[in-house]
């Protein structure tokens, strides 16, 4: 065989090679695969993450009512109650609901003593104070209040999704805050 004919079957074996379709949708899988993936297992975690905020978000609003209608300042509603008002929402998505949140609730006298927008989430299992320490105070009659609730969790993802954006506590977890104003009613 001469070098000119070898020359020669090497473009007809190129051609034939460009014409094969076998393993074409596996390249094409291969390609975009990874990237659909991604998008999707982004997409549950983004609709994970708010449905864990709603929730948080419904169940400070339940818990808001029975502060400012007086129970709380009469004794009848502790923080405790109030943590499990708000994990009788946010359990169904959050194991061990009430080890994870912590409950902030002042009376606020004007527009310089509304809490900073930064809250020190609890720890799953903290059993250190909280610094600075957040206060529990119902207020009285009338009084404008304010709360805060803030829950750490993990969430499936964290390189995905809302995860990206999200605020990580000291050891890793992500923080959720609900707040809510309100004025105690004149009881």
């Amino acid at each position: 065989m001469t070098s000119k004919s070898v020359s020669r079957k090497r473009p007809g074996l190129i051609r034939r090679f460009l014409r094969q379709r076998k393993g074409a949708a596996a390249i094409e899988f291969a390609l975009v695969g990874p990237v659909h993936i991604a998008l999707l297992l982004g997409m549950i975690e983004t609709g994970m993450v708010l449905a864990k905020a709603s929730l948080l978000d419904i169940g400070t609003a339940a818990a808001t009512k029975q502060v400012y209608v007086g129970a709380a300042t009469s004794g009848v509603v502790t923080r405790a109650d109030i943590k499990d008002t708000v994990c009788k929402y946010v359990s169904r998505l959050q194991p061990n609901c009430v080890d994870s949140l912590i409950v902030e609730l002042t009376p606020i006298t004007d527009f310089t003593t509304v809490p900073g927008t930064s809250a020190k989430c609890q720890e799953a299992g903290s059993d250190e104070d909280i610094e600075p320490t957040v206060s529990f105070k119902p207020g009285g009659s009338s009084n404008t209040m304010f709360m805060r609730i803030c829950l750490t969790t993990d969430i499936l993802f964290p390189g995905l999704g809302a995860g990206l954006q999200m605020t990580r506590s000291d050891n890793g977890k992500f923080e959720f805050v609900s707040a809510s104003a309100f004025q105690n009613e004149p009881f």
